[in-house]
C-alpha cells in the first residue's frame, strides 16, 4: 500500500514566516498620502503589490 506524502503545515513553511515579517515591515512605514480619500492601509496595498510582482516572477 502506497503512503501519501504528508501535507505541509502552512505556518511551518519558512516562506510564510518571511511574508509575515514583510507585512510587519510594511505596517511600520509612514503613509505619505493625505488622509482624505484613503480607504486601504498602505501596508495592505504594498503587500498586494509585492504578491503581484512575485507571482509574475514565478510564472515566467
Amino acid at each position: 500500500m502506497a503512503t501519501q506524502p504528508a501535507m505541509p503545515r502552512p505556518f511551518s513553511e519558512p516562506g510564510v514566516a518571511r511574508c509575515v515579517d514583510l507585512l510587519e515591515l510594511f505596517t511600520r512605514l509612514p503613509d505619505p498620502r493625505h488622509r482624505r480619500g484613503v480607504r486601504h492601509q498602505i501596508a495592505t496595498i504594498l503587500a498586494l503589490a509585492a504578491a503581484a510582482v512575485l507571482t509574475g516572477l514565478l510564472h515566467r
